[in-house]
C-alpha cells in the first residue's frame, strides 16, 4: 500500500472519522477500561485496517478529488472553510463509489 502522507490524511480525516468511528470509540473504550497496551492491541489492529481500507478507496475511486482537496488545503494553509467545495467532490465521490460497491455486493449475492 503507499504511503499516507500527513497532508493525505488531513484531507480524509473526515472521511476516515465516519468509517471507522465505531471501532475507534470501541477502541478507545478499551484503552479507557485496561491500562494494559496489549488487552486492545487487537483492536488497535482493526482501527488500523479500516483506515488503510478507507485510503486505499478513496485512491481507487477519487484519487483526482482527493488531490484537488488535498492541494487546495495545502494552498490555505489547512484552512478549511477555502476548500468547502473540493471537500464535497470528494465526499460525493466517496459516498457514491461506496454505493456502487454495496450495488455490486448486492448482484453478487442474487
Amino acid at each position: 500500500m503507499p504511503e499516507v502522507t500527513s497532508h493525505v490524511a488531513w484531507a480524509g480525516s473526515k472521511i476516515l472519522g465516519r468509517e471507522c468511528a465505531k471501532l475507534n470509540s470501541a477502541f478507545l473504550t478499551c484503552k479507557s477500561n485496561d491500562p494494559n497496551p496489549e488487552a486492545c492491541a487487537s483492536l488497535g489492529l482493526l482501527v488500523l485496517d479500516c483506515g488503510n481500507k478507507t485510503f486505499s478507496k478513496v485512491r481507487k475511486h477519487c484519487l483526482t478529488e482527493s488531490t484537488e482537496y488535498r492541494e487546495c488545503l495545502d494552498d490555505h494553509r489547512g484552512k478549511f472553510s477555502k476548500c468547502r467545495g473540493l471537500e464535497a467532490n470528494l465526499n460525493n465521490c466517496f459516498e457514491s463509489s461506496k454505493a456502487v460497491e454495496a450495488e455490486g455486493k448486492d448482484k453478487v449475492a442474487a
